[in-house]
């Protein structure tokens, strides 16, 4: 039985000797998972928009800005998904956060600067 200072190895996680610190790792998840974080909630706001223009009879952002901003997240999404569950610096998840800002400067072009 465990003592009062003692710690239980199940509940104190990994060694920090075990791989090694992860330099960049944290900066890089936390950027794109913020990308990623931001484009969902603009989708919604995109989504909610065109719902409450049709609604009204209004026109709304467009069909194109709803599936666009919709399949860009959805990238994005899947995207982080990877970054999150990499382990360490990999080149998996820095191919992928890399991806997210792909997804971030198309979207960006493609539906709010061009």
């Amino acid at each position: 039985m465990a003592g009062a200072d003692t710690a239980d190895p199940a509940m104190t996680g990994p060694s920090p000797r075990r791989g090694g610190p992860r330099r960049g790792a944290p900066i890089w998840r936390g950027l794109t998972g913020a990308l990623t974080a931001g484009w969902v909630v603009v989708t919604t706001v995109v989504v909610v928009a065109q719902l409450a223009a049709w609604g009204s009879g209004g026109e709304g952002p467009g069909t194109a800005a709803v599936v666009g901003h919709l399949g860009g997240s959805a990238l994005a999404l899947g995207a982080q998904h990877v970054v999150d569950r990499a382990r360490g610096t990999s080149l998996s998840a820095a191919s992928a956060g890399a991806g997210v800002l792909g997804v971030t400067a198309a979207l960006l072009w493609l539906f709010w600067y061009s």
